[in-house]
């Protein structure tokens, strides 16, 4: 069988380096020289001759494809380089080690898939040789420099003269970038069990105008003195960040450190901190029963908006509470927590005055603990600082990138739920959750609104109710209106563009228009010109209409004359009774002249006397039902009386009957089963 031999060799070029049309006469160049050319007797003497050329320089041959050529028992067989071609999908499974999955749960998996006979131990001799791999050979503080400076995030670390590491500061480029837009309001926290040396780290969260909280900084601390919180402060000031206010839980020493390092930036103590240290001195001494009333008298003493309201409630306070029993515990408050000092820190009066936006708890920074004790393994870590610094970072990263993100999804979708009269100028410019700040404001304040004291926008940097309703008809609120740490980007210049005012149609001076607000044509106004009477000769009625002055005195002396021909007919005793005897006429005597009278006989279908009787007999329904009520009404027109409402207390009351009678019917029933069986018992004696 003849072999036709062909090779495909490497070609010599980079990846990044396009390649250049060949000429015609040029011998094509190889990363690796190919074999000479020889006849060789056999194909298994063809591979052993390639091969061993190929290793001799480094490399390996492969079949890359047979096929048979037709007319012949021939067969063209390829050899490719073993590097020919598309890399192979590789795995790492030193990257799997920040998945933070324990060695069971990973034993467990793989007998699930797989008949490898592994073991725990394996599991963590293999992460162990990873680690070594990671560092290169180098210690592990040591690495960890190394792998700061690579990838060039922040960081400066101070040692003692022994060259130990005391004090480590460390912040990732992305933190910093979104801190220096976001640093109106810094939480500051410690928290424990990071590392293997028990060393605090101080952690620095800082809060978007979204409301979304992000980590800053982080330093490992070597205590809890005022010179360790000084150092970390320091650092934190290099980064260009000069926070606004600063929220911390309460720490005598991390406060003096931050008054020193931020003199300008107000300290506030972490109400919810507070009230735990609170709970725990004043609790026990006070009792269980009455520790409910304490607590709520104690937070509307803080909650005081005013100097004034402050002063009040307290002196009230300690009067409520003047008895020994509590008699510790105030002076607990007020040597603690209410000193010159330390309540302009906590209560609401002094906390107003400063620019804090509803931040006044570092409940934000329990949380950022807790998502960075989820990639450190647990509430207890016993890793190095290299080793928990790659667990920190990988957090960071996902957290700035899930804010980054959430921040581009917020900005793109424009809420339903707010007056879009009131809020279009802040469109584009102001956040979404701004507005819904100043909207849910708006529905909790309480109206009519009180004389405003600022103390809102002073704090909040939002427009309060006042500011709303005094804009709410006219040009709405604009982005001035807000602080600039609720803007979605503080370098824009956007301004966005209002609707214009709706002018209505516009009509000429003095035109007549329709009930609809319609312009009148000539003809229409010839034809809504107004009626003219032909009774009294006036425009806006006609003759038959009440509006006539002349029907209506026409009316008047037609209800005169019924009302004197139903009135007696004067007669005397000389006058004749006889029906075709003429009378005199009514009008020919004077009325003080009239001699007694006798009625006048009517005829009964007459209508004066049938509206005569309607309204005696009406009158004489009427007087049975002196007064209108609703009950009366229903009497009268024999409706169902409705039935009583039933208080809450006639139905217990009623239950309980009920249930008198049933327990009453039961002991009774119990009582004759007893008796019974009492005398069963004695007739079977008296048997015996």
């Amino acid at each position: 069988m003849d072999v036709q031999l062909s090779l495909s060799p490497l070609p010599l070029h980079s990846p990044e380096q396009p390649l250049e049309p060949a000429s015609a006469d040029a011998t094509p160049q190889t990363s690796m020289p190919l074999p000479p050319e020889a006849i060789y007797s056999s194909k298994e003497e063809l591979y052993t001759s390639i091969q061993a050329w190929a290793a001799h320089h480094c490399y390996a041959f492969r079949i890359g494809r047979s096929t048979k050529i037709h007319g012949g028992p021939r067969t063209k067989i390829t050899y490719n380089c073993d590097r020919y071609g598309l890399p192979p999908s590789e795995k790492h499974p030193q990257q799997h080690l920040q998945a933070r999955i324990k060695p069971s749960q990973a034993i467990t998996y793989l007998r699930q898939i797989t008949t490898t006979p592994l073991q725990p131990y394996d599991i963590y001799n293999l992460n162990a040789s990873f680690k070594r791999e990671q560092r290169h050979g180098l210690s592990p503080n040591d690495a960890l420099i190394q792998h700061l400076t690579d990838n060039k995030i922040h960081f400066k670390i101070n040692v003692t003269s022994e060259n130990r590491t005391q004090h480590l500061f460390i912040a990732y480029p992305q933190s910093i970038q979104l801190a220096q837009t976001n640093q109106d309001v810094v939480l500051v926290d410690n928290t424990y069990k990071t590392n293997k040396f028990q060393m605090p780290l101080l952690h620095m969260i800082g809060v978007t105008s979204s409301g979304l909280t992000f980590s800053i900084g982080f330093c490992f601390l070597p205590g809890e003195t005022q010179q360790d919180f000084i150092w970390g402060f320091q650092c934190f000031q290099e980064l260009g960040i000069n926070p606004g206010a600063i929220v911390i839980d309460g720490d005598q020493a991390q406060k003096n450190a931050s008054e020193e390092v931020f003199p300008h930036a107000p300290t506030l103590l972490c109400i919810w901190h507070v009230n735990q240290c609170v709970l725990a001195k004043c609790k026990n001494v006070v009792g269980e029963e009455d520790w409910k009333a304490f607590e709520a008298a104690w937070r509307i003493v803080i909650q005081a908006q005013t100097i004034e309201q402050f002063d009040k409630r307290w002196l009230e306070f300690q009067t409520q509470y003047s008895n020994p029993k509590s008699q510790q515990c105030v002076a607990y408050l007020q040597n603690e927590w209410l000193k010159p000092g330390q309540k302009e820190r906590l209560v609401e009066a002094w906390t107003n005055q400063y620019l804090h936006f509803g931040i006044r708890v570092t409940s934000r920074a329990e949380g950022a603990h807790a998502y960075i004790k989820r990639y450190l393994g647990g509430k207890k870590t016993k890793g190095d600082l290299y080793s928990s610094w790659l667990l920190i970072e990988a957090a960071v990263i996902n957290q700035i990138t899930a804010v980054s993100t959430r921040i581009s999804m917020l900005q793109d979708r424009a809420p339903l739920d707010i007056d879009k009269k009131l809020y279009q100028g802040c469109f584009g410019v102001v956040t979404w959750y701004a507005l819904r700040l100043v909207q849910r404001h708006q529905e909790t304040v309480s109206r009519p609104l009180l004389p405003c004291t600022g103390a809102f926008t002073r704090a909040m940097g939002l427009p309060c109710a006042h500011i709303c309703e005094i804009k709410k008809d006219t040009t709405g609120l604009t982005p001035s209106d807000f602080h600039e740490h609720w803007y979605w980007d503080r370098k824009s210049t956007i301004q966005p563009l209002l609707n214009p005012l709706w002018a209505g149609r516009q009509r000429i001076a003095n035109a007549e228009v329709a009930h609809t607000g319609r312009i009148l044509s000539k003809g229409e106004k010839k034809a809504k010109q107004l009626p003219k009477c032909s009774a009294c000769h006036r425009q806006g009625h006609t003759m038959s209409s009440r509006s006539c002055p002349l029907k209506l005195q026409a009316s008047i002396a037609a209800q005169s004359q019924i009302l004197l021909e139903l009135d007696t007919v004067p007669t005397s005793p000389t006058l004749s009774t006889s029906p075709t005897a003429p009378s005199a006429p009514l009008a020919s005597a004077p009325l003080a002249s009239l001699a007694p009278t006798v009625p006048k006989q009517l005829s009964p279908d007459r209508p004066e006397v049938l509206i005569l009787a309607y309204l005696a007999e009406k009158t004489a329904w009427l007087a049975q039902h002196p007064t209108i009520r609703p009950a009366e009404y229903r009497k009268a027109r024999k409706w169902k009386t409705p039935r009583p409402k039933i208080l809450k207390e006639q139905i217990i009351a009623w239950l309980d009957n009920e249930e008198k009678k049933e327990q009453d019917e039961y002991n009774m029933l119990e009582s004759e089963f007893i008796r019974n069986k009492n005398k069963n018992t004695e007739n079977k004696s008296r048997d015996i």
